[in-house]
């Protein structure tokens, strides 16, 4: 998996949004407009999301009213946090692609 595209965002409506990326796995899947959050917990990845219908709520107790499009398992989803954080560039000075290397095909 890798990085083809990212570009900072500077979104008032999100502040929290950092930048927007494009991701390529192994097998050729373009996964697009993904976003690189500054969350309590430091940066994290979040895939594409859609309005649900009507709110509802979750396994643990939490009312939603967006869902994912896309799911990454729990190990590969970690390496990509750490991968795009460490990618990410405040100034927006981006020159190679990084990339990762899952155990299981993705």
């Amino acid at each position: 998996m890798k990085i083809i595209k990212i570009r900072n965002v500077n979104w008032e409506k999100s502040p929290k949004v950092k930048a927007v990326l494009d991701i390529e796995t192994q097998e050729g899947f373009v996964i697009k407009d993904c976003k690189l959050i500054d969350g309590t917990n430091g940066f994290f990845v979040a895939s594409q999301s859609i309005k649900a219908k009507t709110p509802f709520t979750d396994k643990n107790g939490n009312m939603r009213e967006w869902v994912d499009t896309i799911f990454i398992p729990m190990e590969l989803r970690d390496k990509l946090n750490e991968m795009v954080a460490n990618a990410y560039d405040p100034e927006g000075n981006y020159t190679v692609s990084q990339e990762v290397k899952p155990e299981m095909p993705f």
